[in-house]
């Protein structure tokens, strides 16, 4: 059974996860509960309370398997509330730049493609619809949304538009 997940944050931070959200394309469900889960395994430790901004609530089912990583968050941050908690940990999500969210959420893809690149081994991929085989080029920063991006068969594509097919 799903836990339900209820709590005000500062609208910044709803924001942040519906852009998120839109660019790697996503429910918001999955979204939240791979934020719950890496970032309660990071312990960043650059939380600061966001207060210049109105709340909103953010709700989403907790998956029963991050039930177990939330427990043991509530174990390292004691005195505190499970809402204090969870606002912490999308507070800290929220203010990193855009290419980093990506990169703890999507650690294994940016690996292997990085890895690919490096190697200058072909991978077989899903891009807009098609499957190819091809060599993975440097993985950058784009300069106007700040997510990942690397070039493939000469076009560049974000990595949350990439499925690496196996």
């Amino acid at each position: 059974m799903k836990e339900k997940i209820k709590v005000a944050v500062p609208e910044i931070v709803l924001k942040i996860l519906k852009k998120d959200q839109q660019h790697f394309e996503i429910k918001k469900e999955r979204l939240c509960n791979e934020i719950l889960l890496k970032f309660s395994r990071e312990n960043l430790n650059c939380y600061y309370d966001i207060q210049f901004n109105k709340n909103g609530y953010l709700q989403f089912n907790l998956n029963k398997s991050n039930r177990m990583y939330f427990e043991e968050l509530s174990k390292k941050i004691e005195g505190k509330s499970d809402s204090e908690k969870i606002r912490k940990i999308f507070s800290e999500y929220t203010i990193l730049q855009p290419y980093i969210r990506e990169t703890i959420l999507f650690w294994e893809k940016v690996v292997t493609l990085d890895s690919f690149e490096k190697t200058q081994k072909s991978l077989k991929l899903a891009v807009n619809g098609k499957i190819i085989e091809t060599k993975v080029g440097e993985i950058f920063i784009d300069d106007e949304k700040g997510y990942l991006m690397t070039k493939i068969s000469g076009t560049n594509y974000y990595l949350s538009k990439i499925k690496i097919l196996k």
